[in-house]
């Protein structure tokens, strides 16, 4: 994971030949575009701190770096939020670095640039920039750089300036298309600090997703994320995947279908400790397919009324939006009812259906019931 830094004393000017910074062309050493595009933002998800429940993103903007000629303090910061959209105080910028993005895929850090600490001066001076966006939340970082001899660059490649952000998953919508702003500079003459401009004005930020089988970004694998695979739609007759639900292409078929929910059900019970996949019948989740689960579908009362629309929990076990027979012979006939199906002797689904049927009478009718 490349670290990001903040230094850039190479003052950090956009290498997409626009003036990121709000100062003149020759203090900030900034090639002037005349029809410069916004500067977009290349963002990654880094991962999970599940000790201090923080997700960690990685962002980089590309930039034109100027090597010291001699000892200098690099600097650099970020400012999110404006004053009808504050950043969430779990929000945090925890790292910057300088370095290479190359077309080649195999980038890397400047050493020179190594060693970014956190620099609440920094953090202050940025807040006090022309073009500050007041109401926005500051990070300042700085590093001592000795001088040094920038590395050459080929046509495809290019400086970047990078940084590492971090917050509480809960707080991904406020984070999430907030303003974003970035600054960069040192104490050479010449290449004060300054805030970028021609950038990418909002912070557009990918899902995160902890594993495969967690569909909805809520850290957890659960029947949520089927729900969220059932809304695609009746993935019982399967459908061609778009790029917008390729996540939930588990086989990589290039198709939502029952597979797909093959794969979750191993998959999520993996995730969450469990030796053996969940099975179809097992509406709570609990690795078991008992009568609690019977008890909890039929509870709803929508067997057999032909309202599309059910989940998993409501009893749809087989992805065709509804629950009905067909459900319940799928899943008993995966053997594993009340887990002891090796010892228990299973009645076969014509058999079993008039069973199910009164059970469920049964449920449906106490719970109409007046106490």
């Amino acid at each position: 994971m490349r670290l990001l830094t903040q230094d850039i004393l190479l003052m950090v000017t956009v290498i997409s030949l626009a003036n990121f910074f709000m100062a003149d062309v020759a203090r900030c050493c900034t090639t002037p575009s005349f029809s410069s595009p916004e500067i977009e933002i290349e963002v990654e998800f880094e991962g999970y701190d599940d000790v201090r429940d923080r997700v960690i993103y990685k962002i980089e903007v590309e930039a034109e770096v100027m090597a010291p000629t001699q000892l200098a303090t690099c600097q650099c910061g970020v400012n999110l939020g404006s004053t009808n959209f504050q950043a969430p105080d779990s929000f945090s910028v925890i790292n910057a670095v300088v370095g290479v993005s190359k077309d080649d895929g195999d980038d890397f850090d400047l050493e020179a640039f190594d060693g970014f600490e956190v620099d609440e001066g920094v953090s202050t001076q940025i807040s006090t920039l022309r073009g500050f966006r007041p109401g926005g939340k500051s990070f300042g970082f700085s590093s001592a750089v000795e001088a040094f001899s920038l590395p050459p660059l080929q046509p495809e490649d290019a400086y970047v300036l990078g940084f590492l952000l971090e917050f509480d998953p809960d707080d991904f919508d406020r984070v999430n298309g907030n303003a974003i702003q970035f600054a960069a500079g040192s104490n050479e003459p010449g290449h004060p600090l300054n805030i970028f401009r021609n950038y990418q004005a909002t912070l557009q930020l990918p899902r995160f997703q902890l594993n495969e089988c967690d569909f909805n970004s809520d850290l957890a694998c659960d029947v949520d994320d089927i729900n969220a695979l059932y809304r695609l739609g009746p993935i019982d007759r399967g459908f061609d995947r778009t790029d917008s639900t390729e996540r939930y292409d588990l086989n990589g078929d290039d198709r939502i279908s029952l597979l797909d929910l093959d794969e979750w059900l191993e998959k999520a019970a993996d995730y969450n400790g469990f030796d053996s996949p969940y099975v179809f019948g097992d509406a709570n989740l609990d690795g078991n397919f008992d009568s609690s689960d019977l008890v909890q579908v039929f509870q709803y009362s929508q067997y057999e009324n032909g309202r599309r629309g059910q989940t998993w929990e409501t009893g749809d076990w087989n992805g065709d939006e509804l629950f009905d027979s067909s459900d319940l012979i799928r899943a008993f006939q995966t053997g594993r009812y009340e887990k002891q199906s090796d010892i228990l002797a299973i009645p076969e689904p014509t058999t079993l259906l008039p069973v199910l049927l009164a059970f469920g009478w049964c449920v449906s009718w106490r719970r109409r019931t007046p106490v």
